[in-house]
């Protein structure tokens, strides 16, 4: 059996190491060669592994993705845009 390399965070559980409080921020991927998306952390990771394998034909896991991504301030409202 393969394994599933698109579950979903509610499929992992509690035991990711992700809190209630990461559903609120941005994080952002970069790629060597020059692409980046910046969302949540569902859009983020969905995004990345899309663009390993359709750009570079790599297979990325959330977990790869997630070590490599970085974590963005959540944004104040009413703050600088």
């Amino acid at each position: 059996m393969f394994p599933n390399h698109f579950a979903t965070w509610t499929e992992l559980g509690d035991g990711d190491g992700m809190n209630e409080a990461d559903d609120h921020r941005r994080l952002r991927a970069r790629c060597a060669c020059g692409w980046e998306t910046v969302g949540d952390i569902e859009a983020t990771v969905a995004a990345t592994i899309d663009h390993g394998q359709r750009v570079h034909n790599m297979t990325a896991t959330r977990d790869d993705v997630l070590a490599s991504a970085e974590w963005l301030e959540p944004v104040e409202k009413g703050g600088p845009a």
